[in-house]
C-alpha cells in the first residue's frame, strides 16, 4: 500500500475518533433548560446605574410609572427570556466580587431581573456579559449560587432604557372602520368614500365624477 493511502487512511481512522469523543461528550452535557410555569406580571430590570419596570394591567404592559404602553415585541422578547434558560455549562460558582468580575456578575456590572407574580417572586435572574461569540450569556438564576453559560445574547434582550422600551404607536384605529378620509396638501384638497354598495364596493373620489381609484393602493394608503 501506497504511503500516501496509508496517511489518507490514519487521518480518517483519527477524524472518526475525534466525531465518536465529541458525540460521548455531547450526550453526557445535553442542554438544560430552567423554565417557569407561571407567566408574570411584574417585572423589574435593576443595574448600577438605571432602573425600569414593566407592569401587567389587564392584557397590556405599560413601562416605568408613567403609564406609558409598552413595546409589545420588546416585552415578548423579555417574557421569553424570563420564563425560559437554556444552559449549555456551568463554569463555576458565584464567589468573591473579584472572581465574580470575570463575568460581569459583580456588584459594579450585574444587571438584577426580578419578575413577580402578584407579590410573590417566582424568577431573579443576575445577568453578566455575553460570551467571546457574543452569542451566549453568563448568568445565574434564582437562589442558585451555579455560574452558567446560557444560549442567546440576553444583555441585548435586557439592556434597555424605559424609552426604548415604549411603544412608538401613538395612534391606532381599525382601518375597516373608516369611511371617508379628507387630505390637504398644500393648496390641493381631496376627499376619498368608501362605497359599500353591492354592485360599486370600494373606494370613490369624492367631487370628481367618473374618476376610478385602485381600490388595493386606497386600501393599503387608509
Amino acid at each position: 500500500m501506497k504511503t500516501r493511502k496509508i496517511v489518507l487512511l490514519a487521518s480518517c481512522a483519527v477524524l472518526l475518533c475525534v466525531c465518536i469523543i465529541q458525540a460521548i461528550i455531547a450526550g453526557h452535557n445535553p442542554v438544560k433548560t430552567l423554565a417557569i410555569s407561571e407567566s408574570p406580571d411584574f417585572i423589574e430590570i435593576s443595574s448600577p446605574s438605571s432602573k425600569t419596570t414593566l407592569s401587567l394591567d389587564g392584557t397590556v404592559w405599560y413601562v416605568g410609572n408613567d403609564s406609558f404602553q409598552a413595546d409589545k415585541s420588546s416585552v415578548d422578547m423579555i417574557l421569553n427570556a424570563v420564563k425560559e434558560i437554556k444552559v449549555l455549562d456551568t463554569v463555576g460558582k458565584l464567589g468573591s466580587d473579584d472572581f465574580n468580575a470575570r463575568y460581569d456578575l459583580n456588584d459594579e456590572k450585574a444587571y438584577t431581573i426580578t419578575a413577580k407574580k402578584g407579590d410573590a417572586v417566582i424568577r431573579t435572574i443576575r445577568l453578566g456579559k455575553t460570551s467571546s461569540t457574543g452569542s451566549q450569556t453568563y448568568l445565574a438564576a434564582d437562589k442558585s449560587k451555579d455560574i452558567y453559560l446560557v444560549s442567546g445574547n440576553l444583555q441585548s434582550v435586557f439592556n434597555k432604557t424605559e424609552d426604548s422600551l415604549k411603544s412608538k404607536i401613538v395612534y391606532s384605529v381599525s382601518a375597516a372602520s373608516i369611511t371617508a378620509v379628507n387630505s390637504t396638501v398644500g393648496k390641493a384638497s381631496f376627499r376619498i368614500e368608501r362605497d359599500t354598495s353591492e354592485e360599486t364596493a370600494g373606494w370613490k373620489l369624492t367631487g370628481a365624477s367618473g374618476t376610478e381609484i385602485d381600490a388595493g393602493k386606497a386600501d393599503a394608503w387608509v
